[in-house]
């Protein structure tokens, strides 16, 4: 038989680490030719962060550098 419990809080697991991960990064400071750089990440990721973030009228971009991706917001 499975118990049912009451008063437990809904957490999304999935949401909240991409919203921890999300906030690493100045997304909501950041206005039109603003930019940041980042070492410790990989161009997919950031890529797809960039994508992610992309919305409201925002746009963000992430492009390789030598020792890094630059990422930023061109609308």
């Amino acid at each position: 038989m499975i118990t049912i419990d009451k008063n437990i809080p809904y957490k999304k697991f999935a949401y909240n680490l991409r919203k921890n991960k999300s906030t690493k990064y100045p997304w909501n400071k950041m206005d039109v030719g603003d930019s940041f750089f980042v070492q410790d990440s990989t161009f997919s990721n950031m890529h797809t962060l960039a994508k992610n973030q992309s919305k409201n009228g925002k746009i963000f971009k992430a492009s390789k550098r030598d020792s890094g991706i630059r990422v930023w917001r061109v609308q």
